[in-house]
């Protein structure tokens, strides 16, 4: 890790590996050499500077290894909790669910509404005109009252931000419901496929139907890799203090250098 100095039969410093070269040849022997240890420890200081940002970047990553392993096991339970049965495998598809919002149990309610509204339209054509406010909707129950899934499709919808259209149909529902299927999942399910995700970046295999044991076979790769990790850190910390000795050793070497150098100057000047 260190740098060499190559001796010049001319009499100068060459061959300062990564420090440039010292043009210089009137200085004192001295003053030459503090330039060079001054060159030598900044070029150290450089060096370490940049193994720390590798450390920070492999303690990020060490933390997202925690995390997931964390995730894992929340898995583990949900599994068999029942919870969740089935998860995708294509990394696509995870992200996907894993960016979906978690399914409230109003939106649980409106898939409910709009499936119901589905097998009405289908033996008729249609309710006619709903309300297109909420105002309107709560007019409407007054007469009508809470149990028209159509109305509370229809709620659902303003709430949402969602457009309506009159008469309501059977398309209009079906596509009520495959909105809010394709904006939201159940939590478990959510859980799951962020915990996939990770460890699909990682390189672990996955199986769409994962057992409890499964589950745990991914942990314990994710805590190899982890301490893998760690490993790498340690080492890494070695070298940053191998070049924080080396700058201190060449910034005390120029700086005694430069001290001497004063030294004969000022004795030069005496004419000793």
């Amino acid at each position: 890790m260190t740098d060499r100095i190559n001796n010049n039969p001319q009499g100068g410093v060459s061959g300062i590996s990564g420090v440039g070269d010292i043009p210089n040849n009137n200085m004192s022997v001295q003053l030459i050499l503090a330039q060079v240890e001054m060159m030598l420890a900044k070029d150290n200081k450089a060096k370490a500077l940049r193994l720390i940002d590798g450390i920070k970047s492999q303690q990020a990553e060490a933390k997202k290894m925690a995390d997931t392993i964390n995730q894992l096991r929340q898995l583990q339970q949900d599994i068999k909790d029942k919870k969740v049965s089935e998860i995708p495998t294509d990394p696509k598809q995870l992200a996907d669910l894993a960016a979906r919002a978690v399914r409230t149990p109003e939106d649980a309610a409106a898939i409910k509404d709009a499936e119901k509204c589905i097998l009405i339209y289908s033996v008729c054509f249609g309710l006619g005109d709903l309300p297109t406010t909420l105002e309107g909707i709560a007019e409407y129950r007054k007469t009508h009252g809470n149990n028209d899934p159509a109305i509370n499709l229809r709620e659902w919808c303003l709430k949402n931000g969602v457009p309506v259209e009159n008469p309501a149909t059977r398309a209009s529902s079906q596509k009520v419901k495959d909105l809010i299927e394709a904006k939201t999942a159940d939590p478990a399910l959510i859980r799951a496929a962020k915990a996939y995700l990770a460890c699909s970046e990682y390189g672990l295999s996955l199986k769409g139907k994962p057992s409890a044991d499964d589950i745990n076979l991914l942990i314990e790769s994710m805590k190899t890799k982890q301490e893998q990790c760690g490993t790498d850190i340690q080492q890494t910390m070695v070298f940053v203090q191998d070049y924080i000795g080396q700058y201190n050793a060449y910034s005390q070497g120029a700086s005694s250098a430069v001290s001497q150098g004063n030294q004969t100057l000022a004795q030069l000047a005496r004419g000793q």
